[in-house]
């Protein structure tokens, strides 16, 4: 996750725009404007053209979002994203055990991660 991520990853308070990749920060504010907090994005080309490595979701668009009730939220991006017309991203959810969380424990999340549609984006 990056730095600009971790800033804005404490819950209930809103990314710093100004922070974000550039090619996805309107799918993020559009999350959010939903009642969706993030908490890790990236657009698959800005960090990479840093030199920095775009993690998990390499050289793809995505938004992992914290979700309140997962299947729910899972349920609000996919029919988000059919409604946008997006037929090249996935949504999906998932629980891993976090260590590092605070408290430890089970973590949730759903991404939303695909292709040219999610880049640029802008509502």
């Amino acid at each position: 996750m990056g730095e600009a991520q971790r800033q804005g990853s404490c819950m209930g308070t809103e990314p710093p725009w100004e922070h974000l990749d550039p090619g996805i920060v309107g799918v993020v504010r559009a999350l959010w404007a939903m009642g969706l907090e993030t908490f890790d994005s990236g657009d698959g080309r800005h960090k990479a053209a840093l030199g920095d490595p775009e993690g998990s979701y390499g050289e793809v668009p995505h938004v992992v979002i914290r979700p309140g009730d997962l299947r729910a939220d899972m349920e609000r991006v996919f029919l988000w994203a059919e409604a946008q017309g997006f037929e090249d991203v996935q949504v999906q959810g998932d629980v891993f055990r976090n260590p590092h969380s605070d408290p430890p424990g089970a973590v949730e999340y759903v991404v939303i991660v695909g292709g040219e549609g999610l880049y640029g984006w802008g509502g």
